[in-house]
């Protein structure tokens, strides 16, 4: 019999989670992403599949960046003061939005492939206290503290009020 346990259900993903209101705001959100060269989906537009497995992660709010190769700018990352233009851009498009909705605490979950098994993944998960690029340098190969390849990368992040 064919052991169907090691299927991988999807891969390539990130997802941006919070849970404040982003009624209303749908579209500046989108145009917030795509100045910054992303495609997102909000919420219901996710595919069904990756919102039934994130389901317990996933926050009342959740953007996903569409880009097949974005995982691969880590995997390029060598050197943690270089950083991909991609990356760089992505975390500004993350800062913008909690900008925008005001928010202070942001979840994103980085998914290099997930198993449809979800006990079978190998995952890690960081807090971080505000937000510096270099934080998701352990998602690189090259990183010191790359801990080996990992499913998928959940980060929670809590922004600081630098204006106080």
């Amino acid at each position: 019999m064919l052991d169907l346990s090691g299927l991988i259900l999807f891969d390539c993903s990130q997802f941006i989670s919070f849970d404040g209101n982003i009624e209303g705001k749908q579209n500046i959100v989108k145009q917030l992403f795509f100045d910054k060269g992303f495609e997102i989906l909000i919420n219901n537009e996710i595919e069904l599949k990756k919102r039934n497995y994130f389901r317990e992660e996933f926050l009342s709010n959740t953007i996903e960046m569409v880009d097949q190769e974005f995982f691969g700018e880590f995997n390029e990352w060598e050197e943690k003061t270089k950083v991909p233009s991609l990356v760089n851009n992505f975390i500004a498009a993350i800062l913008d939005l909690a900008k925008v909705l005001g928010e202070k605490k942001l979840r994103l979950i980085l998914v290099e492939s997930v198993y449809e098994i979800k006990e079978k993944n190998d995952v890690l998960v960081r807090k971080i206290r505000d937000i510096q690029v270099e934080d998701f340098f352990v998602v690189s190969w090259w990183s010191d503290d790359y801990e080996g390849n990992k499913n998928y990368y959940i980060f929670d992040i809590e922004l600081v009020d630098k204006e106080k």
